[in-house]
This record gives C-alpha cells, structure tokens and sequence, in this order.
C-alpha cells in the first residue's frame, strides 16, 4: 500500500483514499501492535541467551518461562481496563513500566531471586498492554476495516518481535546493558506514540428501563461477591494455583529446594479443586443472578461466564494448550548458547 493512502470502508468494500499519515487508521494499527509485539520479543527472544550466557541453570531458565503464562490469564483485569478505559493512558503508563524493568536489568546484571519478582512485573504490565490495544483497536476500527486491520496488526506485531532479534545482533557492540538500555528507549517511545494515537469515542452506556446508567461500581460488585463467598471460590483457588506455579523459580534461586519441588504438585492440586468446585456449584445451583452482576468492572464478566456450559474444561484447555509450545520454545536459544552460537547469531537467526 502506498504511503499516505488508507483503506476505507465504501458500497462494496474498501476503496483506496489518499490521507494523511497521521490520521491513517492502518498507520496507528501498526504502531500500536509494534509496540505489542515487542515486549514478547524481549521476554522470548533477549531473556533466555542472556541468561544462558550467565550460565544459569536450564532448570531455572525453564522455570522463567512460566511466567509467560500471564499472557494467557489477562482475561481475569482485561474487564477492568476496559471499564475504566483511558486505554491511551494505560499503554504510556505500562510501557514507562516495562521501561524502569529494562533499565533495572541494565544497571544490575546479576541473577538473584528479585529478578524472578522483576520480569514477573514484565510480563504483567505487557498482557495489561496488550490488553489496552485490544481493547482500543476494536473501538478505534469500523467491523468492516477488521480483515486488512488483521494484516498490518499480525505483520507489524512480527516486526516488533523481529526489532528484538535485531538488538540481540547488535550485543557485541553495545553490551547486555546497552540492550536492556535500547530496550528501554524503544518502550518509552512507544508508549509516547500509543499516546499520540486518535483519542477513543466515547463509551457506550448501558441503560436500566427507567433510563438510567445501569451497572455495578467496583464496591457494589465487591459487597455482592462477599455476600456469595463460594461463587468466588473456584477463580480464587484458579488464582493461587497460578501464582504458586511461578513462584517455584524463585525458591530454587533462594534455596528452598525442597519447597520449589512440591510447588508443581500443589498447583495442580489447586487448579483441580478450582475444577471440582466450580462442578460442585454449579450443580447445587450455588450461582448467582447474573442480572445482579450486570457490568460488573472486574469479575463480573468472569463471574458471568462461568456460568456457560463447559466453561472450566473450555478454560482449562485456553491455559494448557500451548504450555508446551511456549515451554519449548523459550529453550531453544538456551540449546543455540550450549551449541556454541553467539548472541549476534541468533539474533540473525
């Protein structure tokens, strides 16, 4: 596509129109989704040599990529964000961040348990990114702009993926703290230009029959959910099974060997319960009136679907499915380390 010309919906389809750069729906598409894409690079593609070059162990390396699963349970505060909106704000915010992270492993290179506590709060604050992007993107586009949206989201997230290859090729030149730093640069520019991104249209409001905004607050929502403390219990013990599962890398880094072997098996067994009790509400009819719920900012969305059939095998599958791809693939460059490639290397690669 020609610079300065965009696709706009017309009679039968899109038509070719020429318009400003700036005001291009296609040009802030990939910008936003450049700055998606990146943050994964740097957790997939930058994290794993260089720790492997400090010669960490494989078994903690492994651990690490764990933590990744928080791209997969962003759908627990994705409601939250979409409430309060501002989804502008949220990726400046968010991306100044995964910036002070980057600058943090750039001054301190060595490998204790409070960088476990660190790229944690990474990759967090990247799902929230991706969540405000998502969010905004599919306000910010007409449905019929979605099929060539598609193409320039999934390509310029790619590129962004593909700019932290290009930072791990130029390490020979600019060190691990000259990466983490253009890291850092790159992050606060692109939270500077998601901000600079056409503000949002207004939110639609969802009105009672007497005309009123309908809707809970966040403490209405949460004087409801302590009234019906078992409906909670399923996503709490979701929750914690989750959380304990990452943290099995940080015991081993703190010596607690004994303690991080038991961590797998004790997270499953959370993650079974969560399961079993879900069942065991749902056919003692312990739920609750989804009406009650209505708009609910954090967990009613999550509250409400778990009321559909086959909820928690469906969600059980979304969390597992991919385990292994992600557990694999953050091993690779480990393996690439170990088969004596460098750095500059991989990064071509």
């Amino acid at each position: 596509m020609p610079a300065g010309w965009a696709g706009v919906p017309g009679d039968s389809g899109f038509c070719m129109t020429k318009t400003p750069i700036l005001q291009s729906k296609l040009f802030w598409v990939g910008v936003l989704y450049y700055a998606e894409g990146f943050p994964l690079g740097v957790f997939y593609e930058i994290l794993p040599v260089h720790f492997r070059m400090q010669g960490i162990d494989l078994a903690d390396i492994g651990f690490l990529s764990l933590l990744g699963l928080t791209w997969s349970i962003k759908f627990l505060w994705a409601p939250a964000v979409d409430r309060y909106r501002r989804h502008r704000t949220w990726m400046l915010l968010v991306d100044l961040g995964m910036a002070a992270v980057m600058l943090t492993l750039a001054v301190h290179s060595d490998f204790g348990s409070w960088m476990w506590f660190a790229i944690a709060l990474f990759t967090l604050l990247s799902a929230t990114n991706d969540v405000a992007i998502d969010g905004y993107t599919v306000e910010f586009l007409d449905k019929r702009e979605y099929g060539l949206a598609n193409g320039v989201r999934i390509g310029l997230y790619r590129v962004g993926l593909l700019a932290a290859g290009a930072l791990l090729w130029a390490e020979p030149i600019i060190g691990w703290s000259g990466v983490y730093l253009c890291s850092a640069v790159i992050l606060v520019l692109m939270g500077i230009a998601c901000r600079m991104a056409p503000e949002e249209p207004p939110p639609q409001r969802t009105l009672d029959a007497s005309g009123k905004n309908s809707g809970l607050t966040a403490a209405g929502e949460l004087k409801l959910l302590v009234r019906q403390p078992l409906v909670m219990t399923p996503a709490l013990l979701l929750i914690a099974g989750l959380i304990l599962f990452a943290l099995g890398g940080p015991l081993r880094q703190m010596g607690m060997t004994g303690a991080a072997s038991a961590v797998p098996a004790l997270s499953i067994t959370l993650l079974a319960l969560a399961l079993l009790v879900g069942i065991i509400n749902r056919r003692r009819g312990l739920l609750f009136d989804r009406a009650q719920f209505a708009g609910g900012p954090v967990l009613g969305a999550f509250l409400q679907m778990s009321v559909r059939k086959y909820f928690f095998p469906v969600l059980l599958f979304i969390l597992t499915f991919k385990l292994a791809d992600q557990t694999l693939g953050f091993m690779i460059k480990p393996f690439w380390v170990d088969a004596g490639f460098s750095a500059r290397q991989i990064g071509v690669v």
